[in-house]
C-alpha cells in the first residue's frame, strides 16, 4: 500500500513560509517589485491580519525615514516596518482616506495621500507598485463613497490642508511653481 504524501500547510515563496489559507497575501507578494527586501514585514504582516480581510496590494517603500512595507487590504492600508530590535505599525482606515496621488520621479514614485485631513507621503516606491496601489486604492474608495457632492463639511477643510501642503512643497523647492499650479488646479476643480 502506497501512502501519499500529504501537502504541507504552508507555500515557500522566496524563502519565507506563507499559510496557504492566505493566497491573497501570495498573489500580491508575486505582482511586487523586489518582495526580497520585504521578508521581515512579510512574516510580520501575518500576525497583524484579521481571516475576513483580504490583501488587496503591497510595495515596498519609505515612510517617516523607514524602510518596510505598504499594505493594501480591503479595509485599511498598513505600513509594516520591522527593524532589526524594533517594529512599526502605521495603519489608516480606508474610511479616513480621502485622496490619493501618484507622483513619479525619474527612477521612483512616491504615494501621497490625505488620512484625517492630513497629509501622509509614501517615498522610494518601485513606479509600477505603486502605480498599483494608487489605482487599487481609487478604486475601493470610489466603490466605498456614495456619489454626491464632493467638498462638503470637512472635505472642505482637507482641501484647505492639502492647499497649505502644496505652498509648502513649492516654498522649499520639491514642487515647481508649474507643478504647484497644476496640483492647485485638480483640488480645486474638486469643490
Amino acid at each position: 500500500m502506497v501512502r501519499s504524501r500529504a501537502e504541507p500547510p504552508y507555500v515557500v515563496l522566496g524563502g519565507v513560509e506563507l499559510s496557504s489559507e492566505r493566497a491573497d497575501v501570495e498573489a500580491a507578494k508575486r505582482r511586487m517589485s523586489g518582495a526580497g527586501g520585504a521578508l521581515r514585514e512579510i512574516r510580520a504582516l501575518l500576525d497583524r491580519l484579521s481571516p475576513e480581510e483580504t490583501v488587496e496590494e503591497m510595495a515596498a517603500g519609505l515612510y517617516q525615514y523607514r524602510r518596510g512595507l505598504l499594505v493594501l487590504t480591503d479595509r485599511r492600508l498598513l505600513f509594516v516596518a520591522r527593524g532589526a530590535l524594533s517594529g512599526r505599525v502605521e495603519e489608516f482606515r480606508l474610511d479616513s482616506i480621502s485622496s490619493v496621488q501618484l507622483e513619479p520621479s525619474l527612477l521612483l514614485a512616491s504615494l501621497v495621500m490625505s488620512a484625517k485631513g492630513l497629509p501622509c507621503r509614501i517615498d522610494s516606491m518601485e513606479k509600477a507598485d505603486a502605480r498599483r496601489v494608487v489605482n487599487r486604492i481609487r478604486a475601493l474608495l470610489t466603490r466605498r463613497r456614495p456619489a454626491g457632492p464632493s467638498a462638503t463639511g470637512g472635505e472642505g477643510k482637507q482641501l484647505a490642508t492639502l492647499l497649505k501642503y502644496l505652498g509648502e512643497l513649492r516654498e522649499v523647492g520639491v514642487l515647481t511653481p508649474d507643478e504647484f499650479r497644476t496640483k492647485k488646479t485638480e483640488l480645486l476643480a474638486r469643490l
